[in-house]
């Protein structure tokens, strides 16, 4: 993205807002949601708030809610399969994730990326205009 990076943070804002939305709409504060993690066999409940709780770490520009601890476990169950999510909810959730590692914990997180997972996230026929609104409100 070839913008500087206040407004990259900007664009990612509005569109995780957008991710935000998507994965609340599949898994509410109170769903209980559990996988079984295949190298211990042990049985996980999932964090449902944690995507809102990053999502906020990126708006303060701080974790202080043990985010980041909180996402290991979560994230190596999706990349294992552990734990698998309807599409639109898993683009949502990883678009938040990265969207926090890049700009809380300042790692090398392409920013073409976030905007790639969150618009995924999406229905077919909405991201232009979503991706619009976010570039617009950035500037």
């Amino acid at each position: 993205m070839d913008f500087p990076p206040e407004r990259q943070r900007g664009v990612h804002l509005h569109l995780l807002k957008h991710a935000l939305a998507v994965w609340e709409s599949h898994y509410s504060l109170d769903a209980q949601p559990t996988y079984v993690e295949s190298v211990a066999g042990s049985c996980q409940q999932a964090d449902t708030g944690l995507p809102r709780e990053a999502l906020a770490a990126v708006r303060d520009r701080r974790d202080t809610a043990g985010v980041e601890s909180r996402y290991l476990e979560p994230i190596i169950a999706l990349r294992d399969e552990d734990w698998v999510l309807p599409h639109a909810a898993a683009s949502a959730y990883y678009a938040i994730y990265n969207g926090f590692r890049l700009h809380v914990l300042g790692q090398d997180i392409d920013a073409w990326l976030i905007v790639n997972q969150a618009l995924s996230s999406l229905d077919p026929g909405q991201g232009v205009a979503v991706l619009q609104d976010a570039v617009d409100d950035s500037g």
